[in-house]
């Protein structure tokens, strides 16, 4: 089944939006990743045609990108830009699914928050989630 990186940005980003209003924090912060993590493939694999997006995690797939999106499409600039940021993500792990309740915060979730909806607007995807 081919990847809709698309969809899939978009899916979780409103599922975390959901989440959050229940104050679940720990599976809003993480499905915020996961959607920034499918909003930068996204933009990588249009930069590819024909070839799959990268299958990393952040922050590897953060690093990935800029290189793939290096001296590219001008467009891209503000995703190279956020990318670079040294708070993009950061303390964003995919291995937090297994920490215990409590170890994500709502501060997290709002940081986390303003990045995810910078990388889906960066990769085009902003008319998506709210």
């Amino acid at each position: 089944m081919q990847e809709n990186y698309k969809q899939a940005a978009r899916r979780h980003y409103a599922d975390a939006e959901h989440l959050a209003r229940d104050e679940r924090w720990e599976n809003a912060c993480h499905l915020l990743g996961f959607a920034a993590e499918c909003g930068l493939k996204h933009a990588v694999a249009n930069l590819r045609p024909g070839q799959s997006a990268p299958h990393l995690h952040l922050p590897e797939l953060a690093q990935t990108a800029v290189k793939l999106l290096h001296g590219r499409d001008p467009a891209h600039r503000s995703l190279r830009t956020l990318l670079n940021d040294p708070d993009f993500f950061k303390d964003w792990a995919v291995r937090q699914r297994y920490h215990p309740d409590g170890s994500v915060t709502a501060e997290h979730y709002k940081r986390w928050l303003t990045h995810a909806r910078r990388t889906l607007g960066a990769a085009k995807l902003k008319e998506g989630p709210s």
